[in-house]
């Protein structure tokens, strides 16, 4: 089984950070894979320092024009079997994954 967890964001280059460590930060005890997504460059910034930081963090780049076609787009490029959305202002808790 793969988890695929897809954060979208806009304009969130100060949190964007902090909610994709509360995902990679926890004991996912399956493989997984975590899409971020984001249209402005700030935030792609940010998102790119994780994509080289950790292997399961991909970027995808949001076309601009609403969320819904964004993750439309990103529901084609995701491989889990159970997909998490969450957004760049959003911290998890610690074991939300595995709870």
């Amino acid at each position: 089984m793969k988890l695929s967890i897809v954060i979208t964001a806009y304009n969130e280059p100060r949190t964007i950070g902090k909610a994709i460590e509360a995902f990679v930060n926890q004991k996912i005890p399956v493989s997984y894979e975590l899409i971020a997504s984001a249209p402005d460059e700030a935030t792609e910034r940010v998102i790119k320092k994780y994509v080289k930081k950790y292997n399961e963090v991909n970027y995808y780049k949001d076309p601009g024009k609403g969320k819904m076609l964004a993750l439309n787009k990103l529901l084609k490029e995701v491989k889990g079997e159970i997909i998490v959305f969450s957004d760049g202002d959003v911290f998890v808790s610690n074991n939300s994954i595995f709870e």
